[in-house]
């Protein structure tokens, strides 16, 4: 009976245990899925957010579809942030569990989001492959859904891609699918990009038709970013059709639409701000409360702690009134001792005398050293102060030549040490304006002897010949650098190149030609931005194949906006959260401030490169020149 006991005590143990297992499994399943949920509220508007609860998603889950899904939004999130890097690394980590779980589902649209990555990278090749991988598991599963969404991605890649006809084609399958679905709102997104398409093959009837269909649905359903989309197409296509009333129209009709959305936001965010206040004050009273319930509960505890106090202080009192007689025999010894090792001390303390004058010799030395080490600094100083007085002279004088040209400009020329490793260059010839911002490899010293050897050799080019190009001056200029620094290839010198961006401008006729090597040109038309990219190919030794650069000719008109800038502004690092400014936010940030004068410009991109970099160091040259014609 004994046994049957004992067994049963066992057996009841391990179911409870067993329970408590599962039931602690339940929990970390349930609180995952509470985690992720509160990724997705986050993911659009503060990915960081995001990014952090969804780690904490797969800290509790081991379930291969979940992770799958987490794997794929923290992808998305990554690509908020601009942060391809990752977020191409969480996408194929995706890829390998949907293909492990055979779910078709997720694989397209894995391979859709690594196509919009591809995309944003420029690499189309393969941005096209990945679209295409999407469609086909698409339409081999017969899975419609989101099928729209996938043909309109194609239709985008095909526009950036410059084949119109195909993008057209695309635009139309995700139309028609559309009606099918009966999804309005998507409808509205479809008739916009097919109004694009025929803004763009000049068939303008075509696209007002496309554009007021949109419109109404947009109308309808109060859609209105889809609603300022329609009126600016439609701005272009009255003024394509010289009905100029109609297309000034539905330009004022865009612009109060945009004002009526910014002044909704400001007012949904006052009352954000208002509500967390609210919050917080209630907030406030609640932790009032429990101050004043967790001051009695202290008093109590105080009161015990007094009382258990004054006991053991007369158990110590008690207890150590035996030690003092025990230790008082004790001692006698000790003092004897001590005695013995007083006269150790004393010689030990001679020796310590010789150690301290042999110290003080060596200190001596070391000032000594010091100070050839301050006048050798000293030296470097004056070296470095001379050197800057050089480049500054080789740089032209800016002012003095743009108000020639261009009705107003600014140069934003901020190196990060005394030399710079970014300059920029100014030449007249044939009645125009050669004007060159670059980036040399490295700042301070190293950079500046590069951006010296820039300047003369473009000096030397743009005098030799005053009828090259400005892209056949570029590889006049690589060809330069190459032979200069041929000598030098099995040392660091071998990796010594220049990124610049090169324009040529007749005022006259209003022309601009553009070529570049790693940095753009950003043109701003009508507050609209426009990046002609460069080609990524530096002026200096490469693996790449091809040697030439791309020639853009640019038509401007009166108050257009040109920007020519290195990479510096970019990669300033933000106090608080150690990240890079990056390009895309520089360049939302130009498309802001084009709205102002340009001096008001600089002031602001001053302003707000102080408020992003904080007490941070800055981490590399920056140059930015700003252009009105």
């Amino acid at each position: 009976m004994k046994n049957i006991a004992i067994l049963s005590a066992i057996l009841f143990f391990t179911l409870q245990m067993h329970g408590q297992t599962e039931n602690q499994s339940e929990k970390k399943h349930k609180q995952a899925l509470l985690y992720y949920n509160t990724a997705i509220t986050y993911l659009e508007n503060k990915p960081d957010s995001s990014i952090t609860f969804l780690h904490k998603t797969l800290a509790l889950n081991q379930e291969d579809s979940l992770r799958c899904l987490v794997y794929m939004t923290l992808s998305q999130a990554h690509y908020y942030l601009d942060d391809l890097v990752n977020s191409e690394e969480y996408c194929v980590e995706a890829e390998k569990l949907a293909l492990k779980l055979k779910n078709t589902r997720y694989l397209g649209r894995i391979y859709n989001i690594l196509g919009i990555i591809e995309r944003n990278k420029d690499n189309y090749a393969g941005a096209l492959t990945y679209y295409e991988k999407a469609l086909n598991i698409k339409l081999k599963s017969n899975d419609t859904l989101d099928l729209n969404v996938f043909y309109t991605n194609m239709g985008v890649l095909a526009e950036y891609m410059e084949n119109l006809s195909a993008a057209k084609q695309y635009y139309e399958e995700s139309r028609a699918i559309e009606l099918r679905n009966g999804s309005s709102e998507d409808l509205s997104t479809s008739y916009i990009n097919l109004g694009g398409i025929y803004i763009k093959l000049d068939k303008t009837d075509s696209a007002e038709y496309f554009l007021l269909k949109s419109l109404k649905i947009a109308d309808s359903l109060n859609l209105g970013i889809d609603k300022e989309y329609d009126y600016e197409l439609l701005s272009q296509v009255y003024e394509k059709q010289q009905r100029f009333e109609k297309s000034l129209g539905a330009y004022k009709t865009l612009d109060s639409l945009k004002t009526a959305r910014i002044s909704e936001e400001r007012i949904s965010e006052q009352q954000k701000m208002a509500t967390e206040f609210q919050t917080s004050l209630k907030k406030q009273e609640i932790s009032k409360l429990n101050s004043q319930k967790n001051i009695q509960k202290l008093a109590i505890y105080a009161l015990l702690i007094i009382v258990v106090f004054v006991l053991g202080i007369i158990f110590l009192i008690y207890q150590v009134n035996n030690k003092i007689k025990r230790y008082n025999g004790e001692l006698l010894q000790k003092n004897e001792e001590i005695l013995a090792q007083k006269a150790e001390i004393e010689a030990q303390r001679d020796d310590i005398q010789d150690k301290s004058n042999l110290i003080n010799i060596q200190l001596q030395q070391l000032e000594i050293q010091n100070a050839q080490i301050e006048k050798q600094n000293q030296d470097m100083i004056a070296s470095i102060k001379y050197a800057k007085t050089i480049q500054d002279s080789a740089l032209p004088d800016f002012e003095s030549i743009a108000q020639k040209y261009f009705k107003n400009s600014f140069l934003f020329f901020h190196p990060r040490e005394e030399v710079s490793g970014d300059f920029y260059w100014m030449s007249q010839q044939n009645n125009k304006l050669l004007l060159a911002v670059a980036d040399c490899t490295g700042h301070g010293v190293p950079g500046s002897l590069l951006s010296i050897l820039g300047i003369s050799a473009l000096n030397n080019i743009s005098t030799t010949d005053k009828t090259l190009k400005v892209n056949e001056i570029l590889l006049r200029l690589r060809e330069r650098i190459i032979a200069t620094l041929k000598n030098r290839q099995n040392s660091d010198t071998g990796n010594q190149s220049i990124d610049i961006s090169l324009i040529s401008y007749d005022k006259e006729r209003k022309i601009l030609e553009y070529s570049g090597a790693y940095n753009s040109l950003f043109v701003v038309k009508n507050k609209v931005l426009t990046e002609y990219k460069a080609d990524k190919l530096p002026v200096g030794n490469s693996r790449h194949q091809h040697v030439y650069y791309t020639l853009h000719a640019i038509e401007l008109h009166e108050n257009d906006y040109l920007y020519l800038f290195t990479d510096g502004f970019q990669d300033q690092l933000s106090d608080e959260t150690k990240r890079k400014f990056l390009k895309k936010k520089f360049r939302d940030l130009l498309e802001e401030i084009s709205d102002y004068e340009i001096d008001e410009q600089r002031k602001l991109l001053e302003l707000i490169l102080q408020a992003w970099r904080g007490e941070s160091s800055q981490v590399d040259d920056i140059t930015i020149i700003g252009l009105q014609v």
